[in-house]
Parts: structure tokens; C-alpha cells; sequence
């Protein structure tokens, strides 16, 4: 990263970091040991937590998530050390427009680059995904994960991070199916063989943090995000009622939001997390999102079960294959339009 804040990195006015806004309080915390006690009434008592959550924030804490210390540990570990590797190095496995996997310290959100230097890979690799975004576009490619020589260990250790994270979304589906009145396996078809990936961050320290952001504001594209933080505080989160609140790490937990593909499956009962990241001027940060989507070819619209006369779909429906591209396209151009979100294909009742 530049040592000096370049004018691509400043943000307007209205979306600079705000010194003055507090701490969350009250941040749910979800304990996950119940799914294993085969008590139907424990069960039942962490779904209603659950709903409530995300229902009020959008997020919460898990524990007790079932992925080994060790397996964390380790990735953490070799995150840290691929980010020290010098630059030219880094950038043998650099991303690009047309082959989204690998390196990047060029990430734009809202067309305003963000102070972060990026690793995205598939959980599960090679994926088939849309050339590009444009509706009428039959092309297909299949994209593989780059692979970095250096450090020793870090692919494996991404790999069985990836797996881990990837099986937690795969429980919390469960659950959260359960809070919406479906079946636990109700989601199950939809994200098998998907192309969820893992991005791992580094937020090196800024000069300026006052004028720009880590990660913009932003909603995921993803149905879950599962998110493993180090003890460094950057992630504020944007309530319902539009104030920003800073959320401090909670050690050996992981945070869990709703994204854009949930909003639409629930047919908005679950709303996505409006989140962003701010910089800081003396400590190097480190977060893993785990980006829990649909399959690429998988229509994203309310599920049946939840739409009736009195509760008209909001929604109309997308591949997700193309909505996946659009915004992903988006982290490298600048863009004459919004970025993609669930909102843009809001039905007018």
C-alpha cells in the first residue's frame, strides 16, 4: 500500500468516518452448542434468538461454532505472513477484471478506492460463472483459484478455513430456514457447489484515516457472511434506524450479517447489513469474510412459502450468476451507475 493518502482513496464528505460515533452495545450473542444436544426445546429457543437478531440487528455474534481453534489460528498465521511478502510477489497471482480470484490492492467501492489489499478464493474451486453481467450474455467461463507459491502452507491453510466457514453457513442455513416457518434443508440445494468464496483482508495503517475508508459502505453479495476479525476494531455497522455504531471484536467469536441474496429469499424479513470499515493510523488489521452465496445458476427470488395474497413478493427475481459479476465488476470500474443491490429489483406494491 502507498504510504501517503492518493486522492482515489479520499472520500466525499458525507461518507467520511465519523470520530464520534459509539461503541454497540447489546450485540446479540448466539451460542450453537444447542444444535448438537438433541433438545428440540433448546433448538427451538436458539431459532427464536436467531430470528430476533437478525430481525433487530441484522447480525450477531456466534460461539460455541463447532470451527477448531487450530485450523483459525494457522490461517491467521499465513494471511499475515502472505500480506508482509513484497509487492512483485503478491502480484503473481494478481486478479483482474475478467478472472476475479487472487490479489488486489486496487479495490474501488462506490467508485472511491478503498485502504485495504485483498485475497478472494473459492471454497470450492473451479467455478462456472457468467462471462459477464449483461442479461442477455449465454457465455460461461470457469475460473480457478491462483495459487500463491509463498508462504509455505498458505493455500492449505486457506483451504481448510474456507471448508470450516463454509460449513458453519451451512448450519446457520439451517437455522435460519427453521425462523422463517421452512424446513431446515429448505436452502440446501440452492448452495451446493456454489461459488462462496473467502476474502482475506489486510488494513495496513493510514496516514489520513480521516479521510477514507477500509471497505466502503456496502451491503454483501452474499445470502450469509461468516466473518473472523483479529482484536483490532474497524467494522461500524449502520442500524435501521440510519446510526452508525462502532462493533468491537468478541474473542473466539465470529460475526454473522445478512446479505442480499437472504433479503430476497425472505422476501425482506431478513434485510441486509449496511456495513463499512474504517482505517486507523498505527495498527495493521486482518479479517477472513466468508461470502456464502447461491449457486451461479440459482434464480434468487422469495421463496413461495412466504409470499400469499396479504404478502405480495417485493422482489423480482435474478440469476445470481449475473448479480455476483455486476458487483464484482464493480471493485474494478468505475461505474456510471449505482452499485447492484437487492433494492434495484424491488416490485413497486
Amino acid at each position: 500500500m502507498a504510504c501517503e493518502v492518493e486522492s482515489a482513496y479520499i472520500q466525499p464528505t458525507d461518507t467520511r468516518p465519523d470520530p464520534t460515533i459509539q461503541v454497540a452495545q447489546g450485540i446479540p450473542v448466539i451460542d450453537l452448542s444447542p444444535l448438537d444436544s438433541g433438545d428440540k426445546s433448546q433448538v427451538n429457543q436458539l431459532v427464536e434468538e436467531v430470528k430476533a437478531a437478525l430481525k433487530e440487528w441484522r447480525m450477531f455474534f456466534v460461539v460455541n461454532h463447532g470451527i477448531p481453534a487450530d485450523i483459525r489460528q494457522n490461517a491467521d498465521e499465513k494471511i499475515a505472513q502472505f500480506f508482509a511478502l513484497p509487492l512483485e510477489e503478491k502480484l503473481k497471482v494478481q486478479r483482474d477484471f475478467k478472472d476475479t480470484l487472487g490479489y488486489f490492492n486496487k479495490e474501488l467501492t462506490h467508485n472511491t478506492k478503498d485502504w485495504v489489499e485483498v485475497y478472494d478464493y473459492f471454497v470450492n474451486s473451479p467455478v462456472e460463472l457468467p462471462a459477464n453481467a449483461e442479461a442477455d450474455c449465454p457465455k460461461m467461463v470457469t475460473l480457478a483459484n491462483k495459487r500463491p507459491e509463498n508462504p509455505l502452507g498458505f493455500v492449505e491453510a486457506c483451504d481448510a478455513y474456507g471448508k470450516e466457514a463454509e460449513r458453519l453457513g451451512f448450519r446457520l442455513l439451517e437455522v435460519i430456514a427453521l425462523s422463517l416457518g421452512l424446513p431446515s434443508k429448505r436452502f440446501q440445494a440452492y448452495f451446493e457447489n456454489s461459488g462462496s468464496f473467502n476474502r482475506v483482508n489486510h488494513y495496513p495503517p493510514c496516514p489520513s484515516p480521516s479521510l477514507v475508508l477500509g471497505k466502503g459502505c456496502h451491503t454483501d453479495a452474499s445470502a450469509l457472511t461468516v466473518l473472523a476479525t483479529d482484536n483490532v476494531s474497524g467494522l461500524e455497522i449502520k442500524r435501521k434506524d440510519g446510526k452508525w455504531l462502532k462493533v468491537n471484536p468478541l474473542p473466539g467469536a465470529y460475526i454473522i450479517n445478512t446479505g442480499e441474496a437472504m433479503n430476497v429469499f425472505s422476501n425482506g424479513y431478513y434485510e441486509s447489513l449496511e456495513h463499512r470499515v474504517v482505517a486507523n493510523t498505527n495498527q495493521h488489521r486482518y479479517s477472513m469474510g466468508f461470502s456464502f452465496g447461491p449457486a451461479s445458476h440459482v434464480m434468487v427470488k422469495p421463496l413461495k412459502e412466504l409470499v400469499n395474497e396479504l404478502n405480495p413478493p417485493k422482489f423480482k427475481g435474478f440469476m445470481w450468476g449475473k448479480f455476483y459479476r455486476s458487483r464484482r465488476n464493480s471493485n474494478f470500474l468505475r461505474l456510471n451507475a449505482e452499485n447492484l443491490e437487492a433494492r434495484h429489483f424491488k416490485i413497486n406494491q
